[in-house]
């Protein structure tokens, strides 16, 4: 008795549909507990979106502080990127800055000479104000 064949394959079934796909990698990342709430926020919206721009497959094991991706090499050090850069340097602000920071983030550049656009745009460096906490 033959098996099935793979038409233009010579390989047996399932074999075929096997020998298309690409390598897949798997790699985890441990996480310190502050890096896990910053990727829990929200719905674990940034996730999302680092899977969705990374082209890759994000699990978060919270209770061992790992985060699991599999997907090809470039997709995973796409990830591994964006990762290192959501950890940047905090600054403990007053309360009259961070005040003033939270008024005027959504404003456009253009409505006025104090926003958090045209601090981006003048620095060249992206600024997350944190809404729990008074840190920039």
């Amino acid at each position: 008795m033959q098996g099935y064949m793979s038409p233009g394959t010579g390989l047996p079934g399932n074999f075929a549909i096997l020998s298309q796909v690409k390598a897949l990698h798997v790699e985890e990342i441990k996480l310190d507990p502050e890096m896990v709430s910053v990727l829990c926020r929200r719905s674990r919206r940034r996730l999302r979106e680092m899977q969705a721009c990374c082209q890759v497959n994000m699990k978060l094991e919270r209770p061992r502080d790992v985060l699991v991706i599999s997907g090809s090499q470039a997709g995973i050090a796409a990830a591994r990127k964006q990762i290192e850069g959501l950890a940047g340097p905090r600054r403990a602000v007053s309360a009259e800055v961070w005040a003033e920071l939270m008024r005027t983030r959504a404003m456009p550049s253009t409505s006025s000479k104090v926003s958090v656009e045209r601090v981006h745009e003048l620095s060249g460096c992206r600024l997350h104000i944190e809404r729990q906490t008074k840190e920039v």
